[in-house]
């Protein structure tokens, strides 16, 4: 954590930020989708709705962009990865609601949008300790 001042301090609102997102609505519909339902059962949507599966893999890249960016690696591509694929979320329209039944009708809801926020903020934590890298470097 040598390149930027606080980092762990930046770390951390972004780690809460996407907890906290668990607890809102991450959709809008037939009763709603919680953040936590849509982390837990997001990856079953492969079976029925790809894009919601492809923007549930944003979770995956934003642990290993976390994991690597905590541990000083480069992890700007898969933070930007994690960005394009949590943006497809917007383009969910329906999702199977009562255990797969049936599909309802959904809109984003306030927990998609801490999700999403979560999310760019890494992937502009990592653009940041970048440039601060290179200005470094280039100084001396």
């Amino acid at each position: 954590m040598k390149d930027i001042k606080n980092k762990e301090y930046y770390l951390t609102i972004i780690i809460i930020l996407y907890l906290s997102s668990f607890f809102f609505k991450a959709f809008q519909g037939s009763g709603g989708i919680y953040g936590y339902h849509a982390f837990l059962f997001g990856f079953l949507s492969i079976l029925i709705n790809f894009i919601a599966f492809v923007s549930w893999l944003a979770n995956l890249l934003f642990f290993i962009a976390l994991y690597r960016t905590i541990k000083e690696f480069r992890t700007l591509h898969i933070s930007a990865i994690a960005v394009l694929f949590a943006f497809l979320s917007i383009f969910v329209k329906e999702l199977p609601i009562h255990m797969g039944s049936s599909d309802s009708t959904v809109n984003i809801g306030s927990g998609f949008y801490i999700w999403f926020s979560s999310i760019c903020a890494l992937f502009l934590l990592n653009l940041i300790s970048i440039n601060f890298k290179k200005k470094n470097t280039t100084s001396l």
